[in-house]
């Protein structure tokens, strides 16, 4: 099939599973400090050699594309981590709220006593002043 002209050609199934995999390596990277350890520890989750893991992401004329298993295994991998970080960043976006919360509950209260007008505190926290 020909793309479109003026529009981009869809990613092949080999870039997407290079893309996912290449991800992995860069995250687990990020965590162990070694690139080297993280091919050995994305590779074991995945079920392939380091060396091959290291290859493909690299683009390596040796490495033959993933078939249908190792490949399945690499979108798994990923969609299990982003599905982590999702689940985590809500779980914090709500830490966040929770906090913001009190925070807006105990501002009010501390500004009206620093300011001596602890009845005169206004629904947004903001001092309300009589200009008489």
């Amino acid at each position: 099939m020909r793309p479109i002209f003026g529009k981009k050609s869809p990613m092949s199934v080999t870039a997407l599973t290079r893309s996912a995999a290449q991800a992995l390596v860069e995250r687990e990277e990020r965590t162990t400090g070694s690139r080297m350890v993280a091919y050995v520890n994305v590779a074991s989750m995945v079920g392939v050699s380091a060396e091959w893991l290291r290859k493909f992401v690299k683009q390596h004329g040796e490495a033959k594309s993933p078939d249908l298993e190792v490949g399945f295994n690499i979108m798994a991998v990923y969609d299990r981590v982003v599905s982590r970080i999702d689940a985590n960043t809500q779980k914090v976006a709500a830490e966040n709220a929770a906090l913001r919360k009190q925070i807006h509950a105990v501002v009010p209260r501390s500004l009206g006593q620093h300011l001596g007008t602890a009845n005169q505190i206004g629904p947004e926290g903001s001092a309300l002043v009589d200009e008489t």
